[in-house]
């Protein structure tokens, strides 16, 4: 069987990453006092929260490699290849710091993908809203 990375711009609902064993890794949020990992440091109030008070909008950066080398290492001793499903590399870096952690793990399958979207449709999960 495959096994599952994604981000959070996916939109991959708790209950389903879970479910399935697929982990989120989180992009990074850059608000003028700090840095934080999405779904991690902040949540979605607490992002309302600072965007409300901020004068100047948020940025956001890829997760580093570190954080894709660390699922990887949990991963790779069950031996069944590792998909990477991640937003466009256009647009994020994403896709950039799990193909540079993957470099850690020569000879494992790894298999790091450009979805071309940005968000949400890496997660919708078969529902139509009707």
């Amino acid at each position: 069987m495959v096994k599952i990375i994604t981000d959070t711009t996916s939109g991959l609902p708790t209950e389903i990453s879970l479910k399935y064993d697929i982990p989120v890794i989180p992009q990074v949020i850059n608000f003028e006092e700090g840095s934080y990992l999405e779904g991690i440091d902040i949540d979605n109030v607490r992002f309302i929260q600072l965007l409300k008070s901020s004068l100047v909008l948020p940025k956001t950066a890829a997760p580093p490699p570190e954080l894709f080398v660390e699922q990887f290492s949990r991963l790779v001793p069950l031996g069944e290849p590792i998909l990477c499903i991640h937003p466009s590399a256009e647009v994020s870096g994403t896709v950039r710091s799990a193909t540079v952690a993957a470099m850690d793990f020569p000879g494992i399958d790894i298999r790091v993908i450009d979805t071309r979207t940005v968000a949400r449709p890496i997660g919708d999960h078969g529902t139509t809203g009707s």
